[in-house]
């Protein structure tokens, strides 16, 4: 599923790429912003732990990016990383999680501009399709059910898509200020539930992956299994970038 997943992307940005030599500017540049979880990816490290969702607190993303301008349209691409993480209890006055996990995306985002005359700022929006990239870590002390120490998480991709709006700001020296918001359903693709362990039943197998799926041995009697449904992975990111005409 995922090595189909990646061909749809890459076919995808093929597509949006062709034909773009005669950009009427070309921009390029660095940038930083602020990632709140949203959906199931926010919450407490006791939600977590019961599986109802990731339990991870605001995040820094740093990106490059990459803008043909046209005069009302342009196509951006770029890579970002975002890292988020969390601590607290597994249940009320029991045991401690730590979490960390990163989020390496590749988008590409169809812009729409709406020139202002006489004004150095115009206003744009646009939609993203992400190739998104997650890894991460947990450690356990104390969790009932769940061996102390500190576990890697599988390395997983997921397509997601997204809206974005912001502000370009015109500047000296040919460098605009890209002020933006974006919304994204990282995993809006490729949803699944993988069991690293699967000749053992064991509760940490529910940790050791992302499993945004149903875990399809899931019942209310089992305290191994607690993923009841699929879980949607959103996060909400205010941004700044710093755009220099090449």
């Amino acid at each position: 599923m995922e090595k189909f997943s990646l061909g749809l992307f890459f076919m995808f940005l093929l597509f949006m790429t062709t034909g773009t030599s005669a950009q009427t500017t070309w921009q390029a540049g660095p940038g930083i912003g602020l990632s709140f979880p949203s959906g199931d990816y926010d919450g407490t490290t006791i939600d977590y732990y019961e599986g109802t969702a990731y339990g991870m607190s605001t995040g820094y993303t740093g990106s490059a990016t990459v803008r043909a301008l046209f005069n009302a349209f342009s196509i951006t691409t770029g890579i970002s990383y975002s890292a988020y993480s969390n601590s607290g209890e597994s249940e009320p006055g029991k045991g401690k999680i730590e979490l960390a996990q990163s989020i390496t995306s590749i988008v590409i985002s169809p812009e729409y501009h709406v020139r202002l005359r006489r004004y150095l700022f115009h206003p744009y929006a646009g939609v993203n399709f992400g190739l998104h990239v997650f890894s991460g870590t947990m450690k356990f002390n104390g969790v009932p059910r769940v061996s102390s120490g500190t576990h890697d998480m599988e390395t997983v991709t997921r397509l997601g898509f997204g809206a974005k709006g912001g502000f370009l700001v015109q500047l000296c020296c040919n460098m605009s200020l890209d002020l933006g918001l974006s919304y994204d359903v990282l995993n809006a693709l490729g949803k699944a539930w993988n069991d690293r362990n699967p000749n053992k039943d064991q509760r940490i197998d529910t940790y050791l992956s992302l499993n945004d799926d149903r875990d399809p041995e899931y019942t209310v009697e089992n305290p191994d299994h607690p993923v009841s449904s699929a879980r949607s992975i959103e996060t909400v990111t205010v941004f700044v970038a710093f755009m220099f005409n090449l």
